[in-house]
């Protein structure tokens, strides 16, 4: 995270885009999912103030677990494991 690209996961409600994974600091946990809403396949967004996964073309919403919250999208997003090491400030995807 000490990576320009990456810096901005220290804050809380924070996201980026790696690849394939949106990575997501949702308030101080470190969520990891398929950037891709089930539906038909747009690049979600993680939504500060609720918390959540959001697709911007049909409203559907994914808990931070992946799972889906209102549909269209009738699929759970793909998750990966996340670990973060506070001291040496990075972030393990996998």
């Amino acid at each position: 995270l000490k990576n320009a690209s990456y810096s901005k996961l220290l804050t809380a409600g924070e996201f980026v885009i790696i690849g394939d994974t949106l990575v997501a600091n949702a308030n101080g946990n470190y969520i990891a999912v398929s950037k891709t809403c089930t539906h038909e396949g747009t690049t979600l967004t993680f939504r500060k103030t609720q918390g959540d996964l959001f697709c911007n073309n049909h409203s559907s919403e994914f808990g931070t677990d992946g799972s889906v919250q209102a549909g269209p999208a009738s699929s759970a997003l793909k998750t990966f494991k996340t670990t973060f090491d506070a001291t040496a400030s990075t972030l393990k995807i996998g």
